[in-house]
């Protein structure tokens, strides 16, 4: 059951009782097998805890402009990372969910190890050329660490520490995105991070073909490591005490790369009281005691009912975002998968397999922008897919068609 079930249970009877059209509200846990459509024809509203770059079928659910355009408190100017955070659920012009959370993908740095070897704390952020010399003095000797070890989705982590050291792979603040893993930039920021990994400083293993990796920490008890800032993270690692390892942005360079999650609420197309979902959405997005994740409202941040350690980073967190120079690695361009998944295996080949970068990398690209002059046409995704990596579209059953 949902730890703050109870808290939910008071806000809608509250609600319940003060709204002048509702007499109740059900709460039920959405069964998580439970396809979308289901979703949308059993209940009037829902909240969806870490939404993907694919939202629903958008006739399964009610466009939110016409609500948020009449909504005195709605204000973009208070949603933390503005318009970065709702074109992760905008498409086709409009808004189709209302923004509850955020998840930072962050690091996390061993306190303990820091200390100890002279390092100064980047829990208020801190540059790639910081984020090296700190590389540099774990990987010389002097401490039994494992330096840097990326968790879960290696590739993005990847991706944001090149776009640091000077170069944008994939630049998600165009429409569609744009490929750029040739140019000169590119190859020198791209080598510069996988050289790490070939030198054992980050530890890397082969990224999964299906590219379901969730890489494992591993390699003992490592200085640093990739997570997510909430609900769902890696946690305490084995052999190490509760709290010391304390949170991180990642390193900023000529590029601030920023990823993170959206929790969001949606109502669903067939509701026959979709402005009283709206109103109970409002409610809830400001009760962060119901909630473990970084409120989606600057004016949020201060809530007493966040821990002030919480308050603390997501202040910081909220500042990068900021930044005129910050990217947001999340886009919902249909195919963004496919992209990930070439420079999956360009990583492969050179880490692992000691292939030259500029071919890898070249092949990469040539299939992305093959699937992008594909998809102009108006191709099917996976027809597409089928011509340009036949390989590829077996992995997911997609090998005829």
């Amino acid at each position: 059951p949902l730890p703050t079930m109870a808290q939910w249970q008071d806000v809608a009877n509250s609600f319940a009782q003060n709204d002048p059209e509702v007499n109740a509200v059900t709460l039920t846990q959405i069964p998580p097998e439970m396809p979308d459509n289901e979703v949308t024809t059993t209940y009037d509203c829902y909240f969806e805890a870490n939404v993907g770059t694919a939202l629903p079928d958008l006739s399964l659910l009610r466009n939110l402009d016409p609500f948020v355009d009449i909504d005195a408190t709605w204000d973009i100017s208070d949603l933390i990372g503005g318009a970065m955070t709702l074109r992760l659920l905008e498409r086709e012009g409009a808004l189709w969910g209302y923004p509850i959370n955020l998840k930072p993908d962050i690091l996390r740095y061993h306190s303990d190890i820091f200390r100890d070897n002279g390092l100064a704390s980047p829990a208020n952020g801190w540059t790639y050329t910081q984020f090296m010399d700190v590389l540099t003095v774990l990987g010389s000797g002097q401490t039994d660490s494992t330096p840097f070890s990326p968790f879960g989705d290696a590739n993005q982590s990847l991706r944001m520490l090149i776009a640091a050291a000077g170069s944008l792979l994939i630049d998600y603040r165009t429409t569609p995105v744009t490929i750029q893993f040739t140019t000169p930039e590119a190859v020198n920021a791209t080598r510069n991070v996988l050289d790490l990994a070939r030198n054992g400083v980050i530890r890397y293993v082969e990224i999964d073909s299906m590219m379901f990796d969730r890489m494992p920490i591993g390699g003992g008890v490592p200085a640093l490591y990739t997570d997510e800032y909430g609900l769902g993270g890696v946690g305490v690692l084995p052999g190490t005490r509760e709290n010391v390892y304390e949170p991180a942005p990642f390193p900023t360079g000529i590029y601030t790369p920023a990823s993170y999650t959206v929790s969001a609420a949606f109502i669903s197309a067939e509701s026959l009281y979709p402005e009283a979902c709206y109103r109970f959405i409002t409610t809830i997005a400001t009760r962060q005691e119901l909630f473990a994740e970084m409120p989606a409202f600057r004016s949020l941040l201060n809530n007493p009912a966040i821990p002030l350690v919480d308050q603390t980073f997501y202040a910081t967190y909220d500042a990068l975002l900021t930044q005129p120079d910050t990217v947001v690695f999340q886009t919902g361009e249909k195919g963004a998968f496919a992209y990930h998944y070439w420079l999956d295996r360009a990583f492969n080949a050179y880490i692992i397999n000691d292939g030259d970068l500029e071919t890898v990398l070249t092949e990469a690209e040539n299939n992305a922008l093959s699937l992008q002059a594909c998809q102009r046409d108006g191709t099917d995704f996976w027809a597409c897919i089928r011509a340009i990596d036949p390989g590829f579209a077996a992995l997911f059953g997609q090998g005829t068609g």
